[in-house]
């Protein structure tokens, strides 16, 4: 999944995927919370358990965007700030 991440941040760009992860998974736990606390007491609503559900999976999504945008951040910004003769031997060490 790194190669995919790496390629998202490229063409959306790493500021953007990172806003875009979090505006979501609030907004997501904004509406969980919200359907959890109205329909979430009654517990023959089927509607109301599908919404929890397609939301929570909505959440990992975002949150999926914004954890990619971080993991392969780091790597990259590890390339540009180190020096060719530091990034050989650190980057071994980074990848294990």
């Amino acid at each position: 999944m790194t190669i995919v991440g790496v390629q998202l941040i490229d063409r959306v760009g790493r500021r953007r995927l990172l806003l875009i992860g979090a505006v979501g998974m609030c907004v997501c736990e904004f509406i969980v919370a919200i359907v959890g606390v109205t329909v979430g007491r009654d517990a023959g609503n089927l509607a109301g358990q599908k919404v929890l559900i397609a939301f929570v999976c909505l959440y990992v999504v975002f949150f999926f965007s914004f954890l990619q945008t971080i993991v392969n951040a780091q790597f990259l910004i590890f390339k540009k700030i180190a020096t060719l003769l530091s990034s050989l031997p650190l980057g071994d060490l980074l990848h294990g």
